[in-house]
């Protein structure tokens, strides 16, 4: 536990990770979770337990509903009764007036706007079409039979897919969004630790105590720990909100359906870490060749790894598409791309394993010229190195 290595991993995890800022950030993410699935069903439920009169107005003559288990009360008035009624809604006694024209036509008078209003188009929209239907002499029974639309059924045949269930969905998307966040963070840790510390002419110091391939590799242990760390407290907080909306709201589980294994569960994690330690790699090399974060030009190349991860959210809908199979085999796309295939379609075990090998090998390589690079470019203060200086190295490693 002592090695040179360890160390720096421990010391650039605990460099951002604190114990106090982190429980304080996890209660706020639940509380923030909790809010964004469930407050607007929240206000709904305690708004809804308040009943809306609606004083009617109607020179057409339709029928009004009866008082059932709906938030609003519909009482009759005349053109006459019109300014006590507007004495009414001023001291806010109604919720509105609501004059019927023709069955083309109405409006309605309220104190201010309100969600409930919206609530009160498509039952008008019924009591207009119940009248018309009355009056042209067509059941209801015969509209609603010219109207019914034709039935598809789409049957499976035995050897192929069955299709993705919204629970399959809704688990890719999370997956995706969680890598998504893990990508960020590595680039905001490596980022200020990288630039910070050549800008503090602290590199001959440290190379001089130890190696540059074990200060990069304890960069990559450390930060990378860190970044998983963030999408595990996401990930939690995200469950714990889906599960405060689906009490608060008596909704179905929002996984309903959903057949995962734990091998599936290990192969996505797998995925997401090989797929983080790669392209860390990568953000550790170009991180070390900007001179000034201010002015560099190589700065916006570090948001590669966000497109990469970004094209996987189009393989939702074509899993087994020529071209989605291609990308889940690079190993710049792979970590994002083969575990919507492996959710969304059916994939071969020997594809997998294949997809999984390209990606370690990918990251033995990339932390090979990655560290060549760094321990060049962390030693050159003054000016940036070029690409095709760049390119050398790599042939060179």
């Amino acid at each position: 536990m002592s090695s040179p290595l360890l160390t720096v991993a421990r010391w650039e995890f605990f460099r951002y990770f604190k114990w106090k800022g982190e429980i304080f950030t996890l209660l706020l993410i639940l509380v923030l979770s909790g809010l964004s699935f469930s407050g607007k069903e929240l206000i709904s439920k305690f708004s809804s337990a308040k009943s809306i009169e609606i004083a009617v107005i109607d020179d057409l003559g339709v029928t009004l509903p009866e008082l059932d288990s709906s938030r609003f009360i519909w009482t009759r008035a005349n053109q006459t009764d019109r300014p006590a009624l507007m004495q009414r809604l001023g001291d806010q006694d109604i919720g509105g007036i609501l004059s019927i024209k023709d069955s083309t036509n109405s409006s309605m008078t309220v104190f201010e706007k309100e969600s409930w209003q919206g609530e009160l188009q498509p039952i008008l929209n019924q009591l207009l079409l119940d009248k018309r239907l009355d009056s042209a002499e067509i059941s209801h029974a015969d509209f609603y039979q010219l109207n019914k639309p034709a039935a598809l059924e789409i049957q499976i045949h035995q050897q192929g897919n069955l299709p993705s269930s919204k629970s399959e969905k809704l688990f890719v998307m999370i997956v995706l969004g969680l890598m998504l966040l893990g990508v960020f963070m590595s680039f905001s840790y490596i980022f200020i630790s990288v630039t910070s510390e050549k800008q503090m002419r602290v590199t001959e110091q440290v190379i001089s105590a130890i190696s540059p391939q074990t200060w990069i590799d304890g960069k990559l242990l450390g930060l990378t720990a860190m970044s998983l760390k963030s999408i595990i407290t996401t990930a939690i907080t995200a469950v714990l909100g889906i599960i405060v909306f689906a009490k608060l709201t008596n909704a179905p589980s929002y996984f309903e359906g959903f057949e995962g294994s734990i091998i599936t569960f290990g192969l996505i994690g797998a995925f997401a870490l090989a797929g983080l330690l790669f392209w860390n790699c990568f953000l550790v090399a170009i991180a070390a060749m900007v001179e000034d974060p201010n002015t560099s030009t190589k700065t916006p190349i570090m948001l590669l790894p966000v497109l990469a991860v970004s094209v996987a959210f189009f393989a939702i809908s074509e899993p087994n598409n020529i071209v989605v199979q291609i990308l889940s085999f690079l190993p710049i796309t792979s970590m994002g791309v083969m575990p919507v295939r492996m959710v969304m379609g059916t994939v071969d075990m020997w594809q997998i394993i294949a997809s999984l090998l390209l990606l370690i090998i990918a990251v033995v390589w990339t932390r090979k010229f990655a560290s060549k690079i760094f321990r060049l470019s962390m030693l050159m203060y003054g000016k940036e190195p070029q690409w095709r200086e760049v390119w050398k190295w790599i042939r060179q490693s």
